[in-house]
Formats: structure tokens, sequence, C-alpha cells
């Protein structure tokens, strides 16, 4: 009898003692590290300095159709890529499997090792790439791999440690708000009420700060820069440039400042616009877009111009 009664309680101690997986500051995904990995201060994942790293990227839950199809010994081989295997990786409790790929990868005369897993989950694709040299030895690319099998997910992450991870500090305002973090250097902030994540959104103020990177660019060249890359935002239609760019200070290096108009999401209305554009030193790019419709832009612009100031790179 005693015997039947402690066993329950091993089982448990047991579980206790297992290795809990590990989710990096911003992600939905985690995993068990491998032997010495750390999460990474320059990506999100882990990484183990000089051996290799684990970067988890999230994407929009229809991508894992598509990028299943696309991720084929075709597309890997233009990528550098040479299949060593492919397989399904049952998940704990759920019905769709994760695809997991290993692959040999050759940049000019270096090669590496490289898998890729693909995850699904009800509201996010997850797409975990592990990079070892070429060589590393068996055990090493074991744990790795055992690792990448311990994949899990949490239902949901805290605006505020998504905003941890960004590559840059701000302030919001009592009128402009952080609503969602974009993974990859994007903030996104609007006024408390606005319908976020419909096109009416739009008819509130709103604006998004970005990080991106590019070549390092000529301060003379910094204005067209700027003109360009508000050019370039696809959601703004019918753009013009308003008034002459304004040299200005953002995020603590010069920067250019753009005012322009576009359409506005009912046929008739208009937005007025600012860009912030910075180049960094290292060529990395840090930029805000504010926008309202033309009536409220005049009474959101304290609220831009006070978020725009408090910007700083991490």
């Amino acid at each position: 009898m005693l015997r039947a009664l402690m066993l329950p309680l091993l089982l448990l101690l047991a579980a206790a003692d297992a290795p809990r997986p590990v989710f990096p500051a911003g992600s939905a995904f985690g995993l068990v590290p491998p032997p010495g990995y750390r999460p990474s201060q320059r990506f999100i994942g882990f990484e183990k300095i000089g051996e290799g790293g684990i970067v988890f990227v999230e994407l929009p839950p229809e991508a894992f159709s598509a990028m299943r199809e696309g991720l084929n010994k075709e597309a890997l081989a233009a990528r550098g890529m040479q299949e060593t295997s492919r397989r399904e990786v049952p998940l704990p409790g759920r019905a769709q499997p994760a695809l997991l790929i290993e692959a040999k990868l050759q940049a000019g005369e270096q090669m590496a090792h490289r898998w890729l897993l693909l995850v699904p989950d009800g509201l996010r694709t997850g797409l975990i790439t592990a990079t070892l040299p070429g060589n590393a030895t068996t055990a090493t690319r074991a744990a790795v791999e055992k690792a990448l099998l311990s994949v899990a997910m949490r239902a949901e992450v805290g605006l505020e440690e998504q905003r941890s991870t960004l590559p840059f500090r701000f302030v919001d305002r009592p009128g402009l708000k952080l609503q969602r973090v974009v993974a990859g250097g994007a903030a996104i902030l609007s006024s408390p009420g606005a319908p976020f994540g419909t096109k009416g959104h739009l008819e509130w103020p709103s604006m998004v700060l970005a990080a991106g990177a590019g070549p390092p660019v000529a301060p003379d060249q910094l204005a067209a820069n700027a003109i360009a890359a508000l050019h370039g935002v696809g959601a703004l239609h019918d753009l013009t440039i308003t008034d002459a760019p304004e040299e200005t200070r953002y995020a603590g290096q010069p920067a250019i400042l753009v005012r322009a108009e576009a359409s506005g999401p009912t046929p008739g209305s208009k937005l007025r616009i600012a860009q912030w554009l910075a180049v960094l030193p290292n060529g990395g790019r840090l930029a805000a877009i504010a926008q309202a419709p033309s009536a409220a832009f005049d009474a959101a612009w304290p609220d831009f111009k006070a978020v725009a100031e408090s910007v700083e790179a991490r």
C-alpha cells in the first residue's frame, strides 16, 4: 500500500525536476536550451558565444501552410542549403505537427549545420532557426536537435514584455498609447479608444516607431532618403510633400523631419503626416511616422512631438 501511495509522489517530484522551457523576452515560443546557451542580447532567441545561435521569428498563423510548401528542396538549395532530412514533429496537446528540416549550409568555403523548425499555432506561426559551425561534434548537434524538439508555446505575451524587446526606448503619452509591438523592431501607438486593428483607426491620431537596417548615408543625402522612405510606405496613398524637409534631431542623432499629406480612409478625407528619420553611425535607421486626420492633427501634435523627443536607441 505504501509503495502504491509513493509512486504518484515520485512521479510529481520527477516532473518538478524536469527542465522547463525558457521563453525569450517577447516570444510566444520557447524551448529547453542546449547546455551553455543563454538568451541573446542581440536577437530573439538563444546563443552560445563561439558555438551557435537559435533564432525565433513569429509570423501570421496563415504563414504555416505557405511556408510548409515553400521550404522545399529547390527553395532551400537556392539559399545555399542542401537538405539532409525532413520530418514531422508531434506537439503535445496539438493535432497538427511541426515540421523539422535539417540542412547543410554552404557559404563560400565555409559549411554550417542548420535546422528549420516550422511550428503551427492558432494565433501565430513560429519559425525557429538553429545554426552550428560545420565542425560541430555529433554530441553538440544532438543537443541542439533535442532542444528544438522541446519547443513549447504560451498563450499570450504581455505588451510591456514585448516593449522590452524593441531596439529603442520611448515614453508614450496619455493621448497616445502603445497598442502593438511588431517583431523586428516596430511599435504602433494610437489614441485610447481608437478601434485599433481596423481601417477605422486611421480616423484617430496614431504613430509608428520603427528601427531598420541599411547602408550609411551622407549628410547631404539624408533629406532625399527621408522623402524616399516616406513615399515607400505602402499604406499612404496620394502622398504629397507639403513643406521643405527640416533638419532636426531624433534619438540623439541628426535627423530630417518631413511633413506631408495623403488620402484618408474615407472618400474625400485627408491625413496630415510627419516623419522623423535618423541614420545611425552604423547605418541603422530609426524612424517615426505620425498621422492624424487633417482637422485633428494640430491638437495631436504635442503628443506626437513629445513621443518623438523621448525616443532613445538602446
